[in-house]
């Protein structure tokens, strides 16, 4: 992380503090079982990515069981192939032993039977608990994109679960260079691939320009690409543009830098030439070897500008 923070094109901010556990651990309590938790959209994608496994007590803790069945301890996951996000709950038997009405104040205690609760208890307790669960994960996905719209930053993610779910909104009102960042992070086609950070962020920092000619050139490049939904025609359109862009244009580089040399070659002879002549004559040819020097100026610069204004010159100069 440090070339990018010191390159300024990374900011730390500390967000995992807004989700560290309260210092009293609160009691709640839901009429609907916090099925209105969030969207009901929303809720049916957690609720079909979800897997759930009874869970029992063993010496050293709690062993799943693989299968769903009336107990008192549950292992919740999404998605359901994964162990991305989980949360283990257990159904205590709570006892009210005293409360004081002016107070407010109330003394219980908690076990943990054997037997299990009945099957409606528990399947309810498994759908409030899939629920509790779903509304853990949206409120911090929701945190996060709030935090990144306050910062005029992109939301990223490498997590399909959490891409899935941010894609269950119309998508259609991305601009171009967020449709050219999903499409990058879709199909983790191999760009930069062993690129060193430090020499990324120092061709960034040193060549500005050249970086915002590279941004715009994929922009334009993958644009047209935003109304086809054929993932494999998408791919192959995407392939396409890649191939023109890390292949062909790095290939017009290369030739035009061969030239540079060739040219450099003829001039350097001129300008020998020159020299040479003018030791000959006396000075006479002392014009013809400044000609040769400013022709010689005059061809590198005109080809280091082609070079530059080349929209990849900047994964060149990256890769070399």
């Amino acid at each position: 992380m440090t070339p990018m923070i010191a390159s300024d094109y990374v900011k730390v901010l500390p967000i995992s503090y807004f989700f560290e556990p309260p210092e009293q651990m609160p009691i709640r309590y839901s009429e609907t079982q916090y099925s209105d938790i969030m969207p009901k959209k929303y809720l049916e994608f957690f609720h079909a990515n979800v897997n759930v496994e009874s869970m029992q007590l063993v010496e050293n803790g709690f062993r799943t069981e693989g299968k769903l069945y009336p107990c008192r301890s549950i292992f919740v996951h999404f998605p359901k192939d994964e162990l991305l996000y989980h949360f283990f709950y257990n159904l205590y038997q709570m006892e009210v032993i005293d409360y004081d009405d002016k107070t407010r104040k109330m003394k219980f205690h908690q076990t943990l039977p054997k037997e299990p609760p009945t099957e409606n208890e528990f399947y309810n307790w498994v759908y409030q608990s899939i629920n509790q669960s779903a509304g853990s994960i949206y409120d911090e996905v929701l945190f996060e994109n709030v935090m990144a719209a306050n910062y005029d930053a992109s939301y990223l993610t490498d997590s399909k679960f959490i891409s899935d779910l941010l894609s269950i909104e119309d998508n259609k009102s991305e601009n171009i260079q967020e449709h050219t960042t999903n499409l990058l992070l879709k199909f983790d086609l191999p760009f930069f691939n062993n690129a060193d950070i430090n020499t990324l962020m120092k061709v960034r920092k040193e060549n500005g320009e050249a970086f915002q000619s590279f941004r715009i050139e994929l922009d334009k490049k993958l644009r047209e690409l935003r109304l086809e939904n054929d993932p494999e025609k998408l791919k192959i359109k995407l392939e396409n543009a890649f191939h023109e862009i890390v292949e062909v244009q790095v290939n017009e580089i290369n030739k035009t830098i061969q030239q540079i040399k060739k040219s450099s070659k003829l001039d350097l002879f001129l300008l020998v030439g020159g020299l040479a002549g003018s030791i000959q004559t006396g000075g006479a040819s002392l014009l013809a070897s400044a000609i040769a020097i400013a022709k010689g100026y005059k061809n590198y610069t005109e080809y280091h500008s082609k070079i530059q204004m080349n929209p990849s010159f900047f994964y060149w100069k990256v890769k070399k």
